[in-house]
């Protein structure tokens, strides 16, 4: 009877390694999409709308925001984030993903905000266009210092960073959320 509660465990831990493994592979490769092609299409629309006059408008200046921001995303974030599931890294490492992760995030969210108000506000009050030009360019402005504050704020009251940093005094052991260690557990 043992036996088989041994067995039974030990098949159940294979097939939990065995989704655990697929799920990591999935994750891989989204990432890698995500990198291979968000970098050349954020880029490309931000030289688009540099290049060519006619689209040099208010709201594709946030476009451009937004793609400034995807691009930082793509070109820091994921590769930190997809670096940190493939090997162990730094407590600096992951410090830099968490405050890229955080502030992009934010920057991509009120960004779309910011384009939804702008697409009433022209839709509402299409005659009062004369101050449409400040207004984007103090949303662009708070929308980009905002982030960079909550970011900063996030990583100031984290006490563990997101991603499982190496730390030379514990080797390959896994850090433990700082609930646990304040606890003594």
């Amino acid at each position: 009877m043992d036996e088989c509660a041994f067995c039974n465990a030990t098949n159940a831990q294979r097939a939990e390694t065995a989704s655990d493994n697929l799920f990591f592979a999935f994750n891989c490769a989204v990432l890698t999409f995500t990198l291979l092609l968000g970098l050349p299409g954020n880029l490309w629309v931000c030289w688009v709308v540099f290049r060519t006059k006619s689209l040099r408008t208010f709201n594709n200046a946030l476009l451009v925001s937004l793609a400034a921001s995807d691009l930082l995303k793509c070109s820091v974030d994921t590769p930190l984030f997809l670096l940190s599931l493939l090997r162990r890294v730094t407590v600096p490492v992951c410090a830099l993903q968490q405050f890229t992760y955080a502030l992009c995030s934010c920057v991509q969210l009120l960004t779309l905000v910011s384009i939804s108000v702008e697409r009433f506000q022209a839709i509402a009050f299409p005659f009062q266009t004369e101050r449409r030009k400040a207004r984007v360019r103090l949303w662009i402005l708070s929308i980009w210092v905002c982030g960079l504050i909550l970011a900063g704020v996030s990583l100031a009251l984290s006490r563990e960073a997101l991603c499982r940093p190496y730390v030379r005094e514990l080797g390959e052991e896994r850090l433990r959320p700082w609930r646990s260690r304040v606890r003594g557990k």
